[in-house]
């Protein structure tokens, strides 16, 4: 049973996807945990996703324990964020987009994982991979999506190798303490994204864990990424890295330095110079992915020698 006053803010992100509000919304009220706070941001869809939050509000009697926040003007994801955090009063925060759903369950793990783990800020769980029209299409984003042993990762701290190198986790995963945006702040607006930055500022106080189990299903669309938002992707990465390498110490220093370089010369032309320099570049690259690959494999011998490993 949660703490008293172990509250959740879980914030859910709207934007154009009223098609999927009702069965996201549904998911996090139909969660085992008693205590949760609902703020629900729309970043000025274009669709009718306003009014299918409003119905789906007024059809579940909610409004006392529901925040509905509501932008003129689209601000993004960051901007978005931060306007919820100051909304909510919770203890905890976890993060869902409109076109994703919690698992039964899942929320109440994550709390037992952070209140059995005092010393970190956050956690991620697994998730179910589904698509645009709701099914499953990979048991689990790790290892069956994303190809890192981070439940053999996690026991041994080393959470922080598989942010810095695979820089992916999926957001209805996260949950942390309101005291992670007390301790690194909230989320930098300048950016398109915003897990990359906050997640390696998390990675950096290695205060960050991994929990196996399936907590929430994330919803992968179809639809390709623009050249625009390519290059907004580029340019977060470009200024994240630069940011945030010196937080960091050795392999993990230079990966990040890395992918600033990589992230810089996507953006440049192409010369004759710079792409030699781009070879050798690639070269130390190649050989700061083999240091992963080590460290994995080592971390899943250890594992193996040390029996089955439990992150909860």
């Amino acid at each position: 049973m949660p703490a008293e006053g172990a509250t959740i803010t879980v914030i859910v992100l709207v934007y154009n996807q009223m098609q999927f509000v009702d069965e996201c919304l549904d998911s996090v009220v139909a969660s085992d945990y008693s205590d949760i706070e609902l703020v629900i941001v729309d970043d000025a869809s274009r669709d009718a996703s306003v009014a299918a939050v409003e119905a789906w509000i007024e059809r579940r009697g909610t409004r006392s324990r529901v925040t509905f926040l509501r932008h003129p003007v689209n601000l993004g994801i960051c901007a978005s964020l931060n306007d919820a955090i100051a909304a909510g009063s919770g203890r905890y925060f976890a993060i869902v987009a409109a076109d994703d759903r919690l698992l039964p369950g899942g929320l109440t793990a994550r709390v037992a994982y952070l209140a059995a783990h005092p010393k970190k800020l956050a956690v991620f769980g697994n998730c179910r991979v589904i698509d645009v029209e709701g099914r499953v299409t990979h048991a689990g984003f790790y290892p069956d999506l994303v190809k890192a042993p981070l439940a053999q990762l996690e026991p041994l701290g080393l959470v922080p190798w598989a942010l810095v190198f695979q820089m992916w986790f999926p957001g209805p995963g996260f949950l942390c303490r309101r005291e992670a945006y007390e301790t690194l702040g909230t989320y930098d607006t300048s950016l398109y994204f915003e897990d990359a930055d906050f997640y390696l500022r998390l990675g950096a106080t290695n205060r960050i864990g991994y929990l196996a189990s399936l907590v929430a299903d994330y919803r992968r669309h179809g639809a390709g990424t623009s050249v625009s938002q390519l290059q907004r992707i580029s340019e977060g990465i470009e200024a994240t890295t630069t940011k945030l390498a010196p937080s960091y110490r050795g392999v993990l220093r230079l990966q990040l330095s890395l992918k600033r370089v990589f992230a810089t010369n996507a953006r440049r032309p192409r010369t004759i110079s710079r792409r030699a320099r781009s070879a050798v570049i690639r070269a130390i690259a190649a050989l700061a992915r083999a240091v992963y690959r080590v460290v994995c494999a080592w971390a899943v011998i250890r594992s193996g020698r040390r029996g089955p490993q439990s992150s909860a």
